[in-house]
């Protein structure tokens, strides 16, 4: 893999968006996500690049998250999940950022400074598969939202 990725993520699959949106749907007026768990963040650092090299072959294998619970603050609105064993995540709380606030300076980032976390009891499991985000190759800024040309 080349080093010009952005991040290594979990995508989720249509049904477990759906099923995300339907047990947490967003407070009016933020903006949504439901989209993937981030594995690892490319900050060129060496710990990045040994996670990268730990999961690069799950690139492209599908694998299921255990439902935990939400977790909201201010800027964001996130589902923690239970990796399954064997994985390995750079996020101390490995989650799926659901959406966020609708005010300056709120990102997907902000999850990960999430304090007020709940639990659920169910066995519930969203799927979804490795992909790896990478810029565009005419080195145009990417949209927040994954376009299936920028992930392989």
């Amino acid at each position: 893999m080349e080093n010009n990725w952005i991040y290594i993520g979990i995508f989720l699959d249509e049904k477990s968006k759906k099923l995300l949106k339907k047990l947490y749907p967003l407070p009016e007026w933020w903006k949504e996500y439901y989209d993937h768990m981030t594995v690892v963040f490319n900050d060129n650092t060496k710990l990045a690049n040994d996670i990268k090299l730990i999961n690069e072959h799950n690139i492209g294998k599908k694998f299921k998250l255990k439902l935990v619970g939400p977790g909201i603050s201010d800027k964001a609105y996130a589902v923690q999940v239970e990796l399954p064993k064997g994985l390995v995540c750079a996020n101390k709380i490995t989650h799926i950022t659901m959406g966020v606030a609708p005010i300056d300076g709120a990102n997907p980032v902000d999850s990960n400074y999430i304090t007020n976390w709940s639990k659920v009891y169910d066995n519930v499991y969203l799927t979804g598969e490795m992909k790896v985000y990478v810029p565009l190759t005419n080195g145009a800024l990417m949209n927040t939202k994954v376009d299936e040309a920028n992930i392989y």
